[in-house]
């Protein structure tokens, strides 16, 4: 629970990073486009000179930060995507039984083999399910599907798709339910998608809305299969 508060904390730290350094460079662009050259005996001169070593200490700082809360490819390994769901399974079977929640998990027909960071996927995956689970207050089915998906030249996707029979997810924040610090419930946080959207992108795969009613919301996950 240390680890993934602190993963948590790294993800949240990269998100906040993320965001100041598209305005930054704006400002730096914008900044250096004025062309301010004042006299030698102009104070101003020292002014615009301050101000550039700042801003260029600013995108430093930021550049450190991405790069510190990035998994390392070093960290990377090849793993078997049905593994990693059954233990993530595990992982929250307590919670779940709790909570009055069956899980039904349809692995893929053939093993599909997947380069990533274990930790940060499973992470993912708790998030998803967890939220699945605060979505059933009375109980209810979690499916977890895996498919694959041809996309030719050689590229193959695996998708998993984590199901619920929840009461779905508001009209209101269905466009936006992957920004930061965007929550449906009032003790959320809004964190848990945006981050797990950063930590897909970070492995070339990404997490989408599939589909979501009263009936239900299906959410999926999808990676490139390791060659």
């Amino acid at each position: 629970r240390k680890n993934e508060q602190l993963t948590t904390l790294g993800l949240l730290a990269a998100e906040i990073a993320h965001e100041i350094r598209n305005p930054l460079t704006v400002i730096k662009l914008l900044f250096g486009y004025l062309d301010l050259n004042f006299p030698a005996e102009d104070p101003r001169r020292t002014d615009v000179r301050v101000i550039g070593e700042k801003l260029d200490q600013l995108e430093a700082i930021v550049t450190r930060v991405l790069q510190f809360a990035k998994a390392p490819s070093s960290l990377h390994s090849r793993w078997n995507v049905n593994d990693i769901v059954e233990d993530t399974i595990v992982l929250i079977r307590l919670k779940l039984a709790q909570s009055k929640i069956q899980l039904r998990f349809e692995p893929a027909a053939r093993t599909m083999v997947v380069d990533v960071h274990k930790g940060q996927l499973q992470q993912v995956l708790l998030n998803l399910l967890i939220n699945a689970t605060q979505a059933m207050p009375e109980g209810g089915l979690i499916t977890i599907r895996a498919h694959t998906e041809d996309r030719g030249a050689g590229a193959m996707y695996i998708h998993l798709d984590v199901s619920d029979s929840g009461s779905g997810i508001p009209e209101k924040i269905r466009t936006r339910i992957f920004d930061s610090f965007l929550s449906g419930r009032p003790d959320g946080t809004g964190l848990g998608l945006a981050i797990a959207k950063r930590i897909l992108v970070s492995h070339h795969g990404d997490i989408t809305l599939v589909q979501t009613s009263p009936s239900g919301t299906t959410l999926r996950i999808t990676l490139p299969l390791a060659k």
